[in-house]
């Protein structure tokens, strides 16, 4: 396991706790439901708590989530030692597909959850908490939640901006995305992901993506 206080940022996109399966891929295959995503109350505690116990002082974690299941994260965050510092919008310039198609206005934005262990300061000029950056297209996308590499490369430059020996850790890496925004901005990072999800090989998918974008790197 991690020594205590041994990484400065754990950025991560964690099951949000909604049975998660898109309805919106007509010209693809459907993802499946991915594990873990309901049940919050049986693993979120010692996740959080062992990502305060990782983190040094100060530090800080971001966590992607949704309005619907917000309020459940913020309990848990706050139980488990982290300051909740504010809620930062991602703007996807594009509705999407979940939720009640025929009883909800289309979402266009995820909400990420900026908490902090200690005094944690941000370092660089003072940007707007709205970032927007379009999500990735449906045929370049092989995760159901994957996330867009130059978004997470703007959070972290946000996040880490004088702190020039920054590690960061990803306990949910999925499509490695947090790698690859890490890796373009030589910084330190470290993810982790099941060998399988369900019908869906990811771990294996999203190393070879990482391995290739190195290369390309060099």
């Amino acid at each position: 396991g991690f020594p205590d206080g041994c990484v400065s940022l754990v950025l991560t996109d964690p099951p949000y706790g909604i049975s998660f399966q898109s309805n919106s891929r007509v010209a693809t295959k459907q993802f499946s439901k991915m594990d873990s995503d309901e049940y919050l109350s049986q693993w979120v505690t010692e996740f959080l708590w062992e990502c305060h116990r990782i983190l040094q002082t100060p530090g800080a974690l971001i966590l992607f989530t949704r309005w619907d299941v917000y309020p459940r994260w913020r309990i848990f965050v706050e139980s488990c030692g982290f300051v909740l510092k504010q809620v930062w919008i991602w703007d996807k310039g594009e509705a999407g597909g979940l939720g009640d198609l025929e009883g909800q206005l289309a979402p266009n934005t995820e909400w990420i959850m900026f908490c902090t262990k200690g005094r944690f300061k941000l370092n660089g000029y003072r940007r707007s908490d709205l970032f927007r950056y379009p999500k990735v297209p449906p045929g370049q996308r092989f995760h159901p939640i994957q996330k867009s590499v130059p978004l997470l490369q703007e959070i972290i430059k946000v996040v880490c901006e004088g702190y020039p020996d920054a590690v960061i850790v990803d306990p949910y890496a999925g499509s490695c995305s947090t790698l690859m925004a890490a890796k373009i901005l030589n910084i330190k990072a470290i993810g982790f992901e099941l060998p399988k999800d369900k019908d869906q090989s990811y771990a294996e998918t999203s190393s070879k993506r990482l391995s290739q974008s190195v290369m390309q790197l060099l």
